[in-house]
């Protein structure tokens, strides 16, 4: 943590502990735990939720715990001691949080009316945390230690050691020795004690409130001065300080006290120091920021400094890279410039030897008369050396040293172009310009050289980078990114969408939901939308009060009924339908029962066009309200190009009496819109009327798609099932033909036309008969022991139903069984009824909070959502993905769909912030399965293939 001048306390003192512990008994009342999750292998959060609030506690072994609305990176798989948590804590209720004696260490209690559970948090020196039963016995521990004093063990199946923290004292002997205030300047028991000691013996107000008692007191006489000395105003003025510190204490303990963080500055940049649940006086003089609560800023202090300690891990894995990378660079430069300054090193001995030609050639051929003599090189050297010696003047002089290994002489001589004189060596075996050509050959190698490895240089840096990558994903940041969690809105829990008509479309997720949806969310202004086709979605369109309900969106609610069913898989189209909000209903006809998720529709169904199974995901962002102009005269665009493709005469508005005119001159026939399971090999598309329900004619008097592609798509996929039925139609006539021909082949042979006549006569008899008939004409035969009649023959038993014992039915027609499982149909609706939170229709409507599909300059932007609706309409958002059926996996497609935004063209800085703070969880909530993800382009989005053909890898290997 180089970059904070002073490291921050991240730890919590016993004052801190009262005040977090109160606050979080005051907050987490009837909360339960959904999960436990870990982070790493020290910081574990806690999912609490009650009705529709949901909390997080995040705790951090021997650091921390608090309340969160950060969200973290959680495990993909959770280790054992989480999981071994889950099994123990799982749908446990919050009973209560204690702080322990007054020592660092924070208890919180789980349970229901037959179990009940500690989980012991150590919140000193290394920290522990530890679940124990109702008798503290230890199931489950993160580390297992021993006390050194002591001795005593902290392991499963041991007690934990609660003897050995200290006691709680509270402030109440405090609070009676102020009301004796003038008794303890002569009390026996406290002579020769200081005010620190007073403190410190008679109270829980811990390190920060003790000191700033003494600071306001004095410092040195606060610790040195005894009782006995003070005079009377020191006195007056240490009962005010003690008072005064008891209101402070009272209030913390309440747990009602502020946060407040402590921070330097450098550079125009704030560096957080440490957290406190209240300004003491020896802190009066530092910067701080206030929150309206102590957890608050817990949460806030203790996110930022992880967020910092991340991004320091993350810049400093990027300067190992780029340190790495430039040092590939460097010495690919190093070997490039060696090169280029050995190849002008020959060129330059070249030319030396070039102009110093007959000297050269002179000195190689008296050493070669020298070798023909076969003199030895130690004698050659010795006569070149008195050469030097007596004779100055002589072409011993250019001879510097001898190679006698190489045949090699090294010569010195003069270069004009340089202006000194060079080492230049000479091969023996060769002449004068043998010897230059050889130099320059040597230079021209080394010229090729320097330019392969320049070609090679981006190369390197390439494969470096990838390796870096490489090694940056096997070793993972062992610190986590931190995001703040968003508040969810209520349709969130729903599959959700906005229309282009700004109208909020919701559909349950499973039959449970749907039951929910209609019971709590569905209001008389509202338009329900479903399709006959196993697993399509009860949709509700919310209506808005003064405003029509238009084709668009009777259309895109549609398409959603469709797409998110059976059809979607299995490839068919076909068309939705719908009612009004009083059409709907949970009362079934007498003799009949509705399962959950199932409704009845009387009345008069409306269909619509038929839905091409096309859908899309995208990108929506949340804006102020000030931006709300700006965003109506976005959506008034949209809805006039949409309207542009549809017949002004088809937006549905029918007046209330003129409804209630036709559904009184019509049969009131009942039909029951079940989402249970059905045989989707025996499905068909219903092309007529079953003669349950009179269907008027479609009010659309033209049908037209918003797109030529889309029409042409459902066109195809309306021949290809005109195709099926032919095919079937043929397979039965030919199958009737082979039966006919079976039939013609099976005809009796000649010679066994009296037996069939035989066969005819007695096929009507039975074996009792045929063994009756046959003793009367006197035919003997054997009867086999195991044929003859047994006497221990069991009788038939008649068939009963388990459920309630009678015979006259089986269980699956039981009426008492009917009764039970509608009771806990029941059951389940009314807790997922409790669950539900109250919502009026201001908090139901959306017009506070702005969705858009792009960014304009000067909105004020807060987050951005995935949303997965029909493509016509998502196609309008900037970031938008086309989904057709396929084969593809909802995480798998989720990870193409973010590589693809992730290159996105003309992306913004604060989009692509917005776009990676989406959590995978959000995305998987909208998304569907068994899809196909199409590029911008048009192009499916497949990985690319890296392996090859062996012919290509061996001819990559020649090259």
């Amino acid at each position: 943590m180089s970059q904070f001048s002073k490291k921050p306390r991240k730890w919590m003192s016993p004052l801190e502990i009262k005040a977090i512990v109160g606050e979080m008994n005051n907050k987490l009342q009837n909360f339960n735990i959904n999960t436990v999750y870990d982070v790493n292998r020290r910081l574990y959060v806690i999912k609490l939720s009650k009705t529709d609030c949901k909390e997080f506690i995040v705790i951090e072994s021997g650091v921390r715990v608090h309340l969160t609305e950060y969200n973290r990176e959680k495990s993909d798989f959770p280790n054992n001691f989480t999981s071994r948590l889950r099994k123990y804590l799982n749908k446990k209720k919050l009973i209560k949080i204690n702080q322990i004696g007054n020592d660092r260490v924070i208890e919180l209690v789980f349970g229901n009316a037959t179990e009940r559970y500690s989980l012991i948090v150590d919140l000193y020196s290394n920290g522990n945390i530890c679940l124990c039963d109702q008798e503290y016995k230890i199931l489950l521990t993160l580390r297992n230690f021993t006390f050194d004093k002591t001795g005593d063990k902290v392991a499963v199946g041991e007690k934990y050691p609660l003897h050995l923290l200290s006691d709680a004292n509270g402030i109440n002997e405090l609070k009676n020795i102020i009301k004796e205030y003038d008794t303890i300047f002569t009390s026996e028991s406290m002579k020769g004690w200081t005010l620190k000691q007073l403190i410190n013996y008679t109270s829980d107000f811990g390190q920060q409130l003790s000191d700033h008692c003494c600071s306001q007191f004095g410092k040195e006489s606060s610790k040195t001065k005894r009782l006995e000395e003070f005079n009377e105003e020191e006195k007056s003025l240490m009962k005010k300080i003690l008072e005064e510190a008891i209101t402070r204490y009272e209030k913390i303990d309440s747990g009602k006290c502020k946060g407040y963080i402590f921070y330097h500055e450098t550079n125009k940049k704030k560096y957080y120091e440490e957290v406190s649940c209240d300004i003491f006086y020896q802190d009066s003089k530092r910067k701080y920021i206030e929150f309206e609560s102590f957890e608050k800023a817990m949460d806030e202090f203790h996110s930022h400094i992880e967020k910092q300690e991340y991004e320091a891990e993350v810049e400093k894995k990027e300067m190992i890279m780029k340190k790495k990378i430039q040092a590939v660079i460097d010495g690919h430069q190093k070997r490039y410039q060696g090169l280029l300054d050995k190849a002008e090193t020959l060129k330059n001995e070249a030319e030396a030897v070039e102009e110093n030609i007959q000297v050269v050639d002179q000195l190689i051929q008296e050493i070669n008369v020298f070798l023909k003599e076969k003199m030895k090189w130690e004698q050659i050297e010795g006569i070149i050396e008195s050469l030097k010696e007596n004779d100055p003047t002589s072409i011993a002089k250019y001879i510097k040293r001898f190679d006698f290994k190489n045949e090699v002489v090294v010569l010195e001589l003069k270069h004009t172009n340089e202006d000194k004189i060079i080492e230049v060596e000479v091969a023996l075996n060769k002449n004068g310009f043998e010897n230059i050509r050889n130099f320059y050959e040597m230079r021209k190698n080394i010229l090729a050289k320097a330019e392969k490895t320049m070609e090679s240089k981006d190369l390197a840096i390439k494969q470096a980078e990838n390796k870096q990558e490489r090694v940056a994903k096997e070793k993972k940041i062992t610190l986590v990114d931190v995001k703040k969690m968003r508040k969810r809105f209520w349709f969130e829990k729903f599959h959700w969408f906005l229309s282009s008509e700004n109208f909020i479309i919701i559909s349950g997720k499973d039959a449970l939901q749907n039951d929910v949806i209609y019971r709590r969310y569905m209001k008389s202004t509202d338009v329900y939308v479903h399709a006959d086709i196993h697993g399509a979605a009860s949709c509700i369109i919310k209506g808005i009060p003064g405003k029509t309900i238009g084709a668009p969106t009777l259309e895109q609610a549609g398409k959603i009924a469709v797409c998110r069913s059976s059809a979607w898989t299995s490839k068919i189209v076909t068309s939705a339908w719908w009612v009004y909000s009083d059409q709907v209903s949970k009362t079934a006809p007498s003799g009949e029962y509705l399962t959950t998720g199932s409704f009845m529709i009387r009345g008069k169904k409306n269909y619509l066009p038929p839905v091409p199974l096309v859908f899309g995901i995208g990108i929506m962002f949340a804006v102020e309200k000030e931006d709300k102009e700006n965003h109506e005269e976005v959506i008034q665009q949209e809805t006039k190009e949409v309207q542009q493709k549809e017949n002004v005469e088809s937006v549905i508005k029918i007046s209330e009496q003129e409804r209630d005119k036709e559904q009184k001159e019509e049969k009131q026939e009942v039909v029951p819109v079940q989402v249970e399971k059905v045989n989707v090999k025996n499905l068909e598309v219903k092309e007529k009327d079953e003669g349950k329900v009179t269907i008027e004619e479609i009010q659309f008097k033209k049908v037209e798609f918003s797109s030529k592609k889309e029409e042409e798509e459902a066109r195809l996929q309306q021949k290809i099932e005109k195709k099926k039925r032919t095919e079937k139609r043929k397979e039965i006539e030919d199958k009737k033909k082979k039966d006919e021909e079976e039939k013609k082949k099976n005809k009796p042979v000649r010679g066994k036309a009296g037996k069939m006549k035989k066969l005819k006569r007695y096929e009507d008899q039975d074996e009792e008969d045929r063994k009756k008939m046959e003793e009367r004409i006197g035919h003997k035969f054997n009867v086999k022991e195991e044929e003859q009649p047994k006497e221990d023959i069991k009788k038939v038993v008649p068939i009963q139903c388990f459920f309630c014992g009678s015979t006259e039915h089986l269980a699956k027609d039981c009426p008492k069984r009917k009764e039970e499982l509608k009771k806990k149909q029941e059951e389940k609706i009314k807790e997922r009824m409790e669950e539900e939170e109250e919502i009026d229709d201001e908090e139901m409507s959306v017009n506070d909070t702005i969705f858009v599909g792009e960014l304009v300059e000067g909105m004020n932007v807060k987050f951005a959502v995935p949303v997965c609706g029909p493509y016509d309409c998502v196609s309008k958002y900037k970031y938008h993905i086309k989904l057709t059926p396929g084969n593809t996996k909802a995480g798998k497609a989720i990870k193409n769909i973010i590589g693809l935004w992730s290159t996105w063209k003309d992306q913004k800085e604060i989009e692509k912030v917005l776009i990676s703070g989406i959590s995978t969880d959000e995305y998987i909530g909208v998304m569907m399965s068994d899809v196909t993800v199409h590029q911008p382009n048009g192009k499916i989005k497949t990985q690319k293939w890296k392996g090859g053909s062996n012919k290509e890898k061996k001819s990559k290997g020649k090259k």
